[in-house]
């Protein structure tokens, strides 16, 4: 039965020109070329290019087009000479004519492309449409808009296309071979040796790992190539002074016959910087039913065998026959032919590739090249020519083959083919970094963390201010409100020398100071989901922080006022106080949630990579290690500025609270110096538009197919992915087309799964520090000296400040180095026992106060003698001691999962999720704080440690196979860009 299609090709070079060409010619069929230049002059389109017999021309001839091409093409064009740097020739033809040729005629690109542009309706071809991306169901994502109901998606969008890149992981890899381009215009006048030596042909000069080309133009110009495999000076890279690209190149080439240097004469115009790329040799694409590629998406190869165009022309005519033979009823579906054309184009593609590389190998990275191997070279093209059994196979092309550090994997074996990683390159935007590690190299290598960007760091002191600022008031907060102000003090709060009563200032008690902390620290964490959704779908990250920081500023400002001695001792400290609070907790709440995800995002590369160290060693470089090294020091520098309390608790009791809020807002206006000077270095995510909305549609989706058993399950959320709807006839949801992939639906599962982990931690916060403010309150019945009540609380970020670099270069990288896994579950599972246990150190604590104070089990409130227990303050640094590690082993581990296991655009709210747990955990001490008072106070701690243990063992066994999987995942572009346009539009 006949069948009709529309098809759409992406890329107007001349295999997709060629390719609509061919396929217009079918009945049935209609055609559009989506191109990402604005105008077929937008760009130059290179030098000039032979076409070969049974391959290129036979396209040409297939599309009806060899007699216009022979009106172009340059027999003469076939003249060659390949030589040495002393120009001692190896291999000489002379001009052919049609009548004598090669089966080689020469045409430039340019004229090549624009007779196939002139081919075609002047409607097939939409310029200035750059592709973004692809999604499920052939949609294809333009800046313009979405174009979709294609049956058929054609990748011919060259070395870089997205087409592939939907496909596959695989990227091109650098084959160690750089230079530059230049043109000769006029050349028979402007440089006549030159023209005499190209002899209207071609010229190769190749040695030491270099080479000088020259190629006639149908123009009369010549263009001159340079190649070379050493590094080139960036700065002579990237000068617009030609003479500093001259003597870079002269320097280089300055044994070289004088005849062959007058390629590089001062009447050259420079054109461009080339670097040499090659997909895999043997590279196989994963089975699509209606996507496939052609030409360089398909294939690319370094040039120097000249195959590249012509297999692209191959391409198009074995698709475009394949696809007349669908349309006759010659294949039964779409999915059949595709696979048939695929199969010959992967054996195609092999041998081009390996002649490309072969060639290359033998000339660039051979020694005593050409001479030492010009024989080989001419086998490898005579055999390709001919047929592989006319001469013996060459040398297999090895990784080692070339020098230095420039190395690529070009060989895929079957083994290799099972497991795509074993030579996938791994890259950081277009750079390069290494090859992917295998699965056995995975298991064995050592995984070490890598490069970070600098605003990376300084985005860390930017949270150091912050939480100096914060913790530098927050931790006073508790005194400032529970005490009145001591008497014989100075009226600012400060107690009188030498008294053991703490500093005050409102005198509201126990029950009104915890509540107050209590509230304010529920709204600091319950006021993130806010600036999480504003900074993901409104304004951006560093926007968000940046209007996160002037509140808090303001805050600062009326904090100080309000501690003014004169309003103090007039009773008229609690509304500014209040006040202060209240904005306090909303800066803090929208800056909270988007700075850690705006430090994690400095790490830019996605994927582990394998290196070799100055020892030999090889390792991984893995970003999972880099993230939890950046989020150790991140979370250090936390507490650092945490830390700061010290110095504020020392200056309410010996100066007064006016000093104590006054020192914060000090370190705190450092932040918006920082955040202006790292602006324009700082990774910036943009808002991507209301992804919450498509995550609770997919959810609800998944509950109406699914039900509630096994939510948050890989096969729960199968259902709903846009594939398996597609094949269940689903195409929309509540009468529009469904705007998600399959990749936005994993990530929804492991978002749910990373939401489910944080269910835990309200507990474990409870364990963390206890309920309440009675860790105060039990420092307060304690013999303290002289020193604030709350300072031994500083033995927290203290600890953590110390043991940090500890884990960072100490503990981790030995267990790493003895292959020993210590994922993030166990981690977490970790610091919920060592929560509990700093909990039970707290309930030993309170029974010894209790039976050592003067007013026994109503310690809180004594007034009998000096009216605390003998029993020292600095009994509580093991319970402080305790809580640090399990943060760093807890928190830490919190952060990374709230990064790591959200889509991109979700990962402020995801944070801010993780964030909100603090709130849950203080709500439910707000509910028990009338409770919290002698002779009771014992009961806090055992309440939640024995639960806190007893949970830490169900969530181990809940969850301990996610230390299996692979926590960061790079989003799907797809995703993010389909919601970029959806806004837009």
């Amino acid at each position: 039965m006949p069948h009709s299609l529309n098809i759409a090709i992406v890329g107007a070079g001349p295999v997709g020109c060629l390719l609509a060409r061919l396929l217009l010619n079918c009945p049935r069929v209609r055609v559009v070329i989506y191109e990402a230049d604005a105008s077929p002059d937008s760009r130059g389109q290179g030098g000039t290019l032979d076409l070969h017999e049974g391959t290129g021309i036979a396209a040409l001839k297939k599309a009806g087009l060899y007699v216009e091409f022979l009106r172009h093409a340059r027999f003469d064009g076939e003249a060659m000479l390949l030589c040495d740097k002393n120009l001692t020739g190896y291999l000489k033809f002379a001009k052919g004519v049609s009548d004598n040729s090669r089966g080689s005629p020469e045409i430039d690109r340019m004229v090549l492309r624009q007779l196939l542009l002139d081919s075609l309706p002047q409607d097939t071809i939409r310029w200035g449409h750059k592709l973004l991306s692809v999604s499920d169901g052939n949609v294809l994502h333009f800046p313009q808009g979405i174009e979709q109901g294609f049956d058929l998606v054609v990748g011919a969008d060259g070395a870089w296309s997205r087409i592939r890149r939907f496909l596959t992981p695989v990227r091109p890899s650098f084959c160690g071979v750089e230079g530059y381009a230049f043109t000769i215009p006029d050349a028979a006048q402007a440089a006549p040796k030159v023209s005499e030596l190209v002899n209207r042909g071609s010229l190769y000069a190749y040695s030491d790992g270099k080479a000088l080309m020259g190629q006639q133009l149908g123009d009369g110009s010549i263009q001159v190539s340079v190649y070379t495999t050493e590094s080139q000076d960036d700065d002579a890279v990237f000068s617009a002074d030609d003479e500093c690209r001259r003597h870079q190149i002269a320097r280089q080439f300055r044994d070289w016959a004088p005849e062959l240097l007058e390629l590089l004469a001062p009447t050259s115009e420079y054109e461009m910087t080339r670097r040499i790329y090659t997909l895999p040799v043997g590279f196989q694409w994963p089975a699509h039913p209606a996507i496939t590629l052609v030409g360089d998406a398909a294939h690319l190869m370094p040039p120097f065998a000249g195959e590249g165009v012509n297999l692209g022309f191959e391409d198009a005519m074995k698709l475009s026959d394949a696809i007349r033979g669908f349309i006759d009823g010659g294949y039964s579906t779409l999915n059949e032919t595709l696979r048939m054309y695929e199969k010959d184009a992967f054996q195609r593609a092999r041998r081009g590739q390996e002649l490309s590389v072969g060639v290359m190998q033998d000339m660039f990275f051979t020694p005593g090249a050409p001479r030492a191997s010009i024989e080989r070279w001419m086998i490898r093209h005579v055999r390709y020519r001919i047929h592989p059994w006319a001469f013996p196979p060459q040398d297999p092309i090895e990784s080692n083959s070339f020098s230095g550090d420039k190395k690529a994997v070009f060989t895929v074996s079957d083994e290799e083919k099972a497991s795509p990683s074993t030579t996938e390159p791994v890259y950081d935007g277009d750079q390069y970094l290494g090859q992917a590690p295998t699965e056995e190299e995975l298991y064995t290598l050592r995984k070490v963390a890598g490069p970070v960007s600098g605003s990376g760091y300084w985005l860390c002191t930017v949270e150091f201010a912050e939480r100096a600022s914060y913790y530098g008031c927050t931790w006073v907060f508790q005194n400032f409100i529970q005490y009145p102000l001591p008497p014989g003090g100075n009226g600012a709060g400060a107690s009188a020398p030498g008294s053991e009563k703490p500093a005050g200032a409102l005198g509201q008690g126990l029950q009104v100071s915890s509540a107050l902390t209590l509230l304010f620290k529920f709204l600091a964490y319950c006021i993130p989901i806010f600036g999480g959704w504003l900074a993901d779908t409104r304004l951006g990250r560093y926007k968000t922080i940046c209007i996160g920081v002037v509140i808090c500023g303001v805050s600062h400002v009326i904090m100080v006022v309000g501690a003014i001695p004169s309003i103090l001792q007039a009773g008229h400290g609690m509304a500014p106080f209040i006040v202060s609070l209240m904005i306090l907790a909303l800066g803090a709440g929208i800056f909270k949630p988007n700075i850690s995800p705006t430090v994690m995002e400095q790490v830019t590369f996605k994927h582990p990579y394998i290196m070799t160290l100055k020892s030999g060693e090889r390792v991984i470089v893995h970003p999972e290690t880099t993230i939890q090294r950046l989020t150790l020091t991140f979370y250090a520098l936390i507490n650092v500025g945490a830390f700061f309390g010290l110095a504020t608790s020392y200056a309410a009791k010996r100066v007064g609270y006016w000093l104590a809020f006054l020192l914060p807002g000090i370190i705190y206006f450092l932040m918006p110096i920082i955040l202006a000077l790292v602006y324009k270095k700082t990774i910036k995510t943009p808002p991507q538009g209301n992804i919450l909305g498509d995550t609770l549609r997919v959810i609800k989706l998944a509950i109406q197919q699914n039900g509630f058993r096994k939510f948050g399950s890989e096969a729960y959320f199968d259902s709903v992915k846009p594939s398996e709807l597609a094949r269940k006839g689903i195409a929309s949801y509540k009468g529009k087309p469904i705007s998600w992939n399959d990749g936005f639906v994993d990530d929804v599962r492991r978002t749910l799964v990373a939401c489910q982990i944080f269910l835990f931690y309200p507990l474990y916060y409870l364990n963390n520090g206890g309920i309440g403010s009675i860790t105060n309150s039990q420092a307060g019945s304690m013999t303290t000296k002289g020193a604030p009540n709350d300072l031994v609380s500083n033995f927290n970020p203290l600890t953590i400040i110390i043991a940090s670099p500890i884990l960072n270069y100490g503990l981790y990288p030995l267990l790493r180095k003895h292959r020993i896994e210590f994922g993030p579950i166990k981690r977490i599972t970790l610091g919920f026992i060592l929560a509990a246990l700093s909990c039970v150190v707290g309930a030993l604590l309170q029974w010894r106060v209790y039976e050592t104070s003067p007013c026994g089990y109503y310690a809180t409130e004594c007034d009998i003698g000096s009216g605390v227990s003998p029993l020292s303050v600095w009994a509580q640094i093991p319970m402080y001691v305790l809580q640090a590690l399990s943060e760093l082993f807890a928190v830490v581990s919190g952060y990374e999962l709230s990064f790591s296991r959200s889509p991109k655009s979700m990962r402020a709210l995801v944070v801010a999720l993780f964030l909100f747990m603090s709130a849950v955990s203080s709500a439910i001490s707000q509910a028990v704080v009338p409770a919290l008072a002698d002779p009771h106070l014992i009961w806090p701690f055992v309440g939640t440690a024995v639960p806190g243990v007893i949970l830490a063992g169900v969530f181990y066994w809940m969850y301990r196979d996610l230390d299996k999987e692979t926590f960061l995942r790079e989003d799907s572009d797809s995703q993010q860009e389909i919601l970029s346009e959806k806004d837009k539009s």
